[in-house]
């Protein structure tokens, strides 16, 4: 928020004692939410600025988590906040904390991150929330974020700051929010408006100096009567002063109030050509959800009247100069250079107003045919598809259209481009927005089922975009409901029309793990696990992951011991593997494939060695696959190669390879020209084919082989797949 806070703060004036009764409030607030209302433009979001700008690098007291909400700006959602709060929590923490897929588990994240850095650091948790009626606006459940953090016993307070809005504040009220100015934040008083303008308007603070009388000055006073101490309104008047629009003795022209103001302004607009294309470039922006780049707004402009004129170019060019009073620059969700309304007040007067009544229409039709056009314009406008990507919805709901919106959310080509998109926990919490606003029962159940199905299988999802259509279907053709059949016939049609390869069918339901079952008593400690790994007897559960393998007890949940290694890992441990008597649990590191080896009867290390340049895959061979010739008890495999290891008990080497490691050369020879082979591997793992010992190896590229010996290849397939784990 570097950028905002520097703009907000450079307009900040004549606030000293309203920032230190603020400070108090914090100062003596041990839990609770602090409420700051006020009037649009009254000057709150400025204060907020120089609260984060204060209190950021007090970091012997504070962990600051700041955060501005703007309608229509990328990160105006709950789910990001979350996002943010946790990767600053994170950083206090130092442990990886990864955002849950939906809104329930990851506002409890928050909760039990919150209550971690409470307990571990003592600091007071700050969270500065700007623009809190325009979050509630769009997902009332925000609210639920604030007061769930109440359960942390102490140390977290929240000032949030919007404008004064009766649903709103009723929520606060009945939830104990205290209001830090009961009336609202006061406005300017002549003083701080005087200078304001003395600051701002360089050397035309001369003309004004000509206006003093002693201790008064017309123009001065009038700018405070009639902006009714906003500072927003002060600010207008300061740069239409500096264009020359108004003299420092036009005080009898002045607007009278902000809405005026903003009428004024709109009406100035319909004498010229600028004029013409400023007034729709406006309503675009009022509709869109984000600020937009210079190229999107080009081409939503392409059927204006003026668009095929030879002068077209210069005239949009001076046309965002002249509007530049009313505009801001924004970065895009996708980083780039972006347009949007000033301030929020000005937005919401352009969805309301009758001055640009057919123009907003006009505007807003034409952001619904450009929305229609999403998959033609991935290739011809990238940047305006990714934007519709991640708001076509949001555009039918503003127009009313519940019907269409159903059925782009239940479209899996819409789906499968939006897990390219990485927006697929954006389309969950569509779904369940939408569900909670029609009344067709089937249909409520259906978005419910799809955002299930994709909360759930979302990891693979994210890695494999492409597997979107059989994923649904594998997910979803389970559901005894009248929409089933219908919808999955659409999505495997689609999928036969497009000419893609390979079917994966899933043969039977998905099932969950009950809730009542021990591991997931287990997985609630708090660990980063990336594998899991039981004992024969289901005594035991191991978990890989970080710098160390922890061991439970499944039946109490309870740490059974640590099992570390002497040094640092890059990656950390990736699998986790344990013997079949019990003995031993075997880890193999991610990014640098160190095989660690402990002996569970006393808990020793026996063998940490690197014996991959990049580890995927750790397994015993169980017994019943156990050939009585070679007797390997152990296979590992990297993205270079795989190895085989005997185990000696009771010997002072404990761990000997079998078969030497770089075999790629030679199974490669005897693969012959009969299947292709792409390294680098993905995994491999014990099998029995045909009544003998196989190894099973994959590549990522999607190659399956089948070892026996260790390097005799007897079978493979080619499924056209990626492939992350065998």
């Amino acid at each position: 928020w570097d950028e905002q806070v520097r703009e907000l703060t450079e307009v900040f004036v004549g606030r000293e004692e309203h920032i230190r009764q603020v400070k108090d409030a914090i100062k003596r607030t041990s839990k609770g939410v602090l409420w700051i209302s006020g009037k649009p433009g009254i000057g709150k979001s400025a204060l907020m600025a120089k609260l984060v700008q204060d209190y950021i690098g007090q970091t012997q007291h504070y962990i600051v988590i700041p955060y501005f909400f703007r309608y229509g700006q990328a990160g105006c959602s709950t789910m990001e906040f979350l996002a943010t709060a946790l990767k600053r929590l994170q950083a206090e923490l130092n442990r990886e904390i990864e955002p849950e897929p939906r809104l329930p588990e990851r506002q409890q994240q928050l909760v039990e991150a919150l209550e971690e850095a409470v307990s571990k650091t003592g600091k007071k948790v700050l969270f500065l929330v700007d623009g809190l009626n325009e979050i509630y606006r769009l997902e009332r459940e925000f609210l639920n974020v604030l007061f769930m953090t109440m359960t942390v016993k102490e140390r977290i307070v929240w000032v949030c700051a919007g404008q004064s809005e009766g649903d709103l504040e009723k929520a606060l009220k009945s939830r104990g929010a205290e209001w830090v100015f009961p009336e609202g934040l006061p406005p300017l008083d002549e003083q701080a408006i005087r200078a304001m303008l003395i600051e701002h308007l360089g050397r035309l603070k001369y003309a004004l100096f000509e206006r003093d009388e002693g201790e008064r000055n017309r123009f001065v006073e009038a700018v405070t009567r009639k902006s009714e101490g906003l500072p927003l309104y002060v600010w207008m008047v300061i740069e239409d002063l500096k264009v020359g629009r108004w003299t420092v003795r036009d005080e009898d022209k002045l607007p009278p109030g902000l809405v005026a103001y903003y009428e004024w302004s709109l009406k100035q607009l319909g004498v010229s050509d600028i004029g013409r294309v400023l007034t729709p470039l406006f309503c675009l922006l009022a509709w869109a959800k984000e600020p937009i780049n210079e190229g999107t707004m080009n081409f939503l402009l392409q059927t204006h009247e003026l668009a095929g004129t030879p002068e077209w170019d210069e005239l949009f060019r001076k046309t965002l100069e002249h509007g530049h009073k009313m505009l801001q620059q924004r970065p895009t969700s996708d980083g780039e250079s972006g347009w949007a309304i000033y301030h929020d007040s000005f937005r919401q007067h352009l969805l309301e107003s009758e001055t640009v009544r057919v123009s907003r229409g006009e505007a807003q039709g034409r952001w619904l045919k450009v929305c229609e056009d999403w998959k033609a314009l991935a290739s011809q406008e990238p940047s305006l598809h990714r934007y519709i990507l991640r708001h076509y919805v949001a555009h039918l709901l503003d127009s009313g259209n519940l019907q269409k919106a159903v059925e782009i959310l239940t479209n899996a080509e819409f789906i499968e481009f939006r897990a390219y998109a990485d927006l697929l926990q954006h389309h969950i919490q569509e779904c369940e927005t939408l569900a909670e606003k029609i009344s067709d029962i089937s249909q409520r159940e259906m978005l419910y089922t799809i955002a299930s199905a994709i909360a759930i299988e979302m990891p693979t999802l994210r890695r494999f975009p492409e597997l979107t259509f059989q994923t649904l279907v594998n997910s979803c053709r389970w559901v005894d409901a009248t929409w089933t059949q219908s919808l999955i016939q659409g999505w495997i049609s689609a999928w036969k029309s497009s000419g893609r390869g390979v079917w994966l069918e899933r043969l039977l339901p998905p099932r969950e793990i009950p809730r009542a079952s021990p591991i997931v008593k287990v997985l609630t400690d708090r660990f980063t696990c990336k594998a899991l790994a039981f004992s024969n007897d289901g005594k035991y559960l191991a978990g890989a992951g970080g710098q160390s393998v922890i061991v439970w007890e499944v039946e109490s949940g309870e740490r059974v011991c640590v099992l570390e290694v002497p040094q640092f890992i890059n990656g950390g441990f990736i699998d986790v593997a344990w013997s079949e008597d019990g003995r031993w649990i075997g880890a193999i590191g991610h990014l640098e494939g160190y095989l660690a080896l402990w002996d569970f009867k006393d808990k020793s290390l026996k063998f940490f060695e690197k014996i991959h340049e990049h580890g995927c895959t750790v397994a015993f061979c169980p017994r019943e696959l156990r050939d009585p010739f070679y007797s390997w008890d152990l296979l590992t495999c990297g993205r270079d190669s795989f190895r085989l290891w005997f185990i000696q008990n009771d010997q002072e080497k404990v761990i000997e390879e079998a078969l030497s490691g770089e075999k790629l050369r030679i199974i490669q020879t005897r693969l012959g020209d009969a299947i292709s082979w792409k390294p680098p591997l993905a995994g491999a793992a014990w099998a029995r084919f045909k009544g003998q010992q196989v190894i099973v190896v994959a590549t990522e590229a999607g190659q399956m082989v089948l070892l026996k010996n260790g390097v005799t290849p007897i079978a493979g397939s080619n499924p056209g797949l990626p492939i992350h784990h065998v």
